[in-house]
């Protein structure tokens, strides 16, 4: 049982989704001191979605910004959507090619 079994979803929203908080650049620039209290280490299997889903049996709906300035697209996206894939994972993945001042 995962945790999503859990919490009973069968589909999951994600809109510009933090995908791993520690050691990523969200905690590098200033969020750390939150995201440390709560998962303590980087190796922490609750800090990285990837090392939580572990499933096919839910829908994922992802949307990303492409172009904004703290790259979360490429640090967060690639590298889950690349997970999803590799288990054959639905998955619904909007890009929009907008950018943040």
């Amino acid at each position: 049982m995962d945790a999503l079994d859990l919490l009973g979803a069968s589909a999951v929203y994600a809109n510009v989704p933090q995908t791993f908080l520690l050691e990523s650049r969200y905690s590098g620039n200033g969020m750390k001191k939150y995201c440390e209290h709560i998962f303590h280490e980087a190796e922490s299997a609750c800090n990285d979605l990837t090392r939580i889903l572990k499933t096919d049996e839910m829908k994922i709906f992802l949307f990303f910004n492409q172009l904004e300035g703290s790259s979360c697209f490429e640090e967060q996206g690639f590298r889950f959507m690349e997970h999803l894939h590799s288990l054959r994972q639905p998955m619904y993945v909007e890009v929009r090619p907008q950018s943040t001042p």
